[in-house]
């Protein structure tokens, strides 16, 4: 079971940073694979998944690639094609609702 004080933290951080940090596309991964194992759809007040995809695709703006690093391409089609949560988990929990 996740920890409250993992998701109070998550929540805080993503509440004042939002997907923005020197290593935003890593972020957003980490941020998924957080989401999906505690079947939390939103952090920070927001949908973790809509944030993270208009930020990507703020930054792609059809220039094929995000970021300076061609790892931050990756991260983010990561987090896109993983992003998207399974039926099941719609039914999960939405944190502080």
């Amino acid at each position: 079971m996740w920890s409250n004080h993992a998701i109070a933290w998550l929540n805080d951080y993503t509440r004042r940073r939002g997907v923005k940090s020197s290593n935003q596309y890593y972020y957003l991964v980490g941020l998924e694979r957080a989401a999906l194992a505690s079947g939390i759809r939103t952090f920070g007040g927001g949908d973790w998944y809509a944030l993270g995809s208009e930020r990507i695709y703020q930054a792609e703006r059809g220039r094929g690639r995000v970021g300076s690093e061609l790892s931050d391409t990756a991260f983010a089609l990561l987090f896109l094609s993983h992003g998207g949560v399974p039926v099941w988990a719609n039914k999960l929990q939405l944190y502080g609702r």
